[in-house]
């Protein structure tokens, strides 16, 4: 069982609404529209409109949908869309325990993933232009055996001599990941990886020589490459859902900066628009202060509520 008693949490993600992926990247690094591995998929972006988004948010967090690509979207040349998201421009940390809890897609072609990325994998892409797979760690990835209770965790690594070196393990959990609700977690330290499946270890290696910087989370659903098989087209669209992000430092690691829960300020419209108005309680004798009116649209009210009421 993992031990979160001596931790700092320094990030948590619930994706109750649209706002809680600002500042998140939704394609990866190398580029929206470079294929990897053989798969089928595009990754779309939210803001080309709701038709076209890959992300759904509610009290149970967010769904990544994977879909045929609608017609609207014929020029993407993939005959899927889907949705990935990273912290890479907001959040990186070195070492700590980094967990998701999800249910996995069962949709045949299915390639879900949660895992983590150094900041520059460039540099090293730049060095070792013919692999692609460059000091990789896979806290989840699951394909056609997952209605089996099946997933699977790697770490791939360069070792002294400069070759790809990787080790792994199949997690036959015999439990339901697809219609149930699961925490996949490891923690990193410098000696260790150490993979948890409902934060009871599964597997552990050795920490590899180029895993001692700091890295990004990473959450994407592919489908269709040479491990998971071809989509089987009816089975979509399909989803991933996740219900939280968490990330905790290490042990006894004094320097983390613990993260404030809450919801975000309300940010008033610099013009005067149409306002509802919200009134203070009433004041106590001797109270000297002015009353304060704050000014929000109905759009914005609503959000308040709904944040104020989660």
């Amino acid at each position: 069982m993992v031990d979160l008693t001596k931790r700092v949490l320094t990030y948590r993600n619930r994706f109750l609404n649209p706002s809680s992926i600002e500042g998140l990247e939704t394609a990866l690094a190398w580029g929206r529209w470079k294929i990897i591995n053989g798969e089928a998929q595009a990754y779309a972006d939210p803001n080309w409109g709701p038709e076209k988004t890959p992300f759904r948010f509610g009290n149970d967090g967010l769904q990544i949908v994977c879909r045929q690509t609608p017609t609207i979207l014929s020029d993407t040349n993939m005959p899927y869309t889907s949705g990935a998201l990273t912290s890479r421009k907001s959040f990186l940390q070195q070492y700590g325990y980094f967990e998701i809890l999800a249910k996995l897609p069962r949709a045949g072609g299915a390639f879900p993933a949660f895992w983590l990325l150094p900041f520059d994998w460039s540099a090293l892409h730049a060095m070792f232009p013919d692999e692609h797979v460059l000091s990789e760690i896979d806290i989840m990835e699951a394909v056609k055996d997952v209605h089996r209770g099946i997933y699977y965790v790697h770490a791939h690594f360069r070792d002294g001599n400069k070759k790809l070196g990787k080790r792994g393990k199949a997690i036959k959990t015999g439990a339901n990941l697809i219609d149930e609700y699961h925490r996949y977690g490891l923690e990193w330290n410098k000696d260790y990886l150490i993979f948890y499946f409902d934060r009871q270890e599964v597997f552990r290696v050795d920490t590899p020589s180029d895993m001692h910087d700091k890295r990004y989370w990473i959450l994407n659903y592919a489908t269709g490459s040479g491990w998971s098989g071809n989509p089987v087209a009816a089975d979509y669209p399909d989803t991933f859902d996740v219900k939280d992000v968490l990330v905790y430092s290490g042990v006894d690691d004094r320097s983390a900066t613990p993260i404030q829960e809450g919801p975000r300020p309300v940010i008033l419209p610099p013009n005067p628009v149409p306002t509802t108005t919200v009134a203070p309680a009433p004041m106590t004798d001797g109270d000297e202060t002015d009353p304060v009116v704050i000014r929000l649209t109905q759009s914005q009210l609503d959000r308040l509520i709904a944040r104020l009421t989660q």
